[in-house]
């Protein structure tokens, strides 16, 4: 015969098990003809114009960081920043084509780059600064019916009292 104490625990285990099997949550299962259609799984087209477009934005943020990486190496800028810390403004860039594309992104990205730098004093005004880091993205026309263009990321580093060009770089993108 059990004794009073193995009796409880043999209770306290029932008891438990049982709460615990009540709470146990069960998965629907479907049959085959059941299952959503193929075509609502597929990618139907939208998707790759999706990741394209999130590929391009990456690029535009990775040639961003590459060009001022270049601007700060440049002679020009090296030589300026020799006599003292160059006072930029940065412009936003300009879009010129009809693309989607996150303008904010990219100038976020090209003013901390600026920062990181260390060698620059960013003004908020273009007055205030004597020099303006500018930009644009274009399209290059193709002759190809089927191709959009090619896109032409570019930046400057310009004069703001003594107008002149002191660095320029761009990208071809396609």
């Amino acid at each position: 015969m059990l004794k009073i104490s193995q009796k409880i625990n043999y209770l306290l285990i029932l008891i438990t098990v049982s709460l615990l099997s009540a709470c146990q949550t069960t998965l629907p299962v479907f049959e085959q003809d059941q299952l959503p259609s193929k075509s609502v799984i597929e990618d139907s087209g939208c998707n790759e114009q999706k990741n394209n477009a999130r590929n391009v934005q990456y690029d535009y943020l990775i040639y961003a960081n590459k060009m001022i990486d270049s601007m700060v190496k440049n002679r020009n800028v090296q030589a300026k920043l020799k006599q003292q810390r160059m006072k930029i403004y940065l412009q936003p860039v300009v879009n010129n084509t009809s693309d989607n594309i996150d303008i904010s992104a990219i100038n976020y990205a090209i003013k901390n780059r600026v920062i990181r730098s260390g060698q620059f004093i960013l003004a908020d005004r273009p007055d205030a600064a004597q020099y303006r880091i500018s930009g644009t993205i274009n399209t290059i026309n193709t002759l190809s019916e089927c191709d959009s263009g090619q896109r032409k990321f570019s930046l400057s580093l310009t004069g703001i009292k003594q107008p002149s060009i002191l660095w320029s770089e761009y990208k071809n993108l396609k």
